[in-house]
């Protein structure tokens, strides 16, 4: 199965489980090794294969390892409250990868492109408040990737294991992102 034949949904959560990438390690050795080809490949797609759990749909303490006693700072209500999310919105969980190399990834990914595809045609549809839209089409993508990262709201998370958690699919983060860099 390869990702350009991909026509459905369930077809690429299929293709997903074969590679089973689990953190960013092993999404590289799929870039490197031509499974994952950046010319080819939708962001959201390569966004959703970096997420760490199999869900089609999870929410921010799905993210999060189950029996683990998750701290939130008391801030995180506003920052939700003022973008609109709620902890079941859904939610995506990188492992072992900073923001920098994030960035550095989505940047190499945006270079690789001449015509920018950030989501396929089977790519879920989404919604964002409006307050989302606004700061994601006036900021750079750098910032989106900052202001939108919820470790630091949760105490005692192991960022070495748990990596970055954004309140976005990777669907989503994508048009967020593509918002910043084509603004």
């Amino acid at each position: 199965m390869e990702y350009e034949n991909l026509k459905t949904l369930e077809d690429f959560y299929s293709f997903r489980g074969l590679l089973n990438v689990s953190n960013f390690e092993e999404l590289k050795k799929c870039i490197e090794s031509g499974i994952l080809n950046l010319d080819e490949i939708h962001l959201g797609s390569l966004l959703e294969i970096l997420r760490f759990k199999e869900e089609k749909t999870i929410g921010l303490l799905g993210s999060l390892n189950k029996g683990k006693q998750i701290i939130v700072r008391d801030d995180l209500g506003d920052v939700f409250n003022s973008f609109g999310f709620t902890l079941i919105s859904p939610s995506s969980c990188f492992r072992g990868i900073s923001q920098e190399e994030l960035g550095d990834l989505v940047l190499t990914w945006y270079k690789s492109q001449d015509e920018k595809k950030w989501n396929p045609s089977y790519a879920p549809e989404h919604s964002f408040a409006d307050q989302v839209i606004g700061y994601c089409g006036s900021h750079m993508m750098k910032d989106i990737l900052m202001h939108f990262e919820l470790s630091g709201y949760l105490l005692e998370l192991n960022l070495e294991t748990e990596g970055l958690i954004y309140p976005f699919s990777g669907w989503e983060l994508a048009k967020c992102l593509g918002l910043g860099l084509e603004g």
